[in-house]
């Protein structure tokens, strides 16, 4: 699925990712989120990357972080 990078999608991703994490409405156990990744903690993996992604949006070095919880809603939301 393709994703924009510009300010109002990683805006409202971010938006999404903090509102997961505030209501705990994310897998308690490890989460398998493809076939290189498994994410042990989504709480901690939340915080990590809503953090990286608000310090480094504007810097295209990042877009994999932004595509990685792209990724991850799209999977939490069943649209893979």
């Amino acid at each position: 699925m393709a994703h924009s990078y510009d300010h109002e999608s990683v805006q409202e991703l971010l938006s999404w990712a903090r509102n997961l994490l505030q209501n705990k409405s994310f897998p308690e156990v490890p989460y398998q989120l493809n076939i290189s990744t498994k994410i042990i903690n989504c709480s901690l993996f939340l915080e990590t990357v809503i953090a990286t992604i608000e310090e480094n949006k504007d810097n295209s070095t990042f877009q994999p972080t932004i595509e990685q919880l792209w990724d991850f809603r799209d999977k939490i939301e069943g649209k893979v």
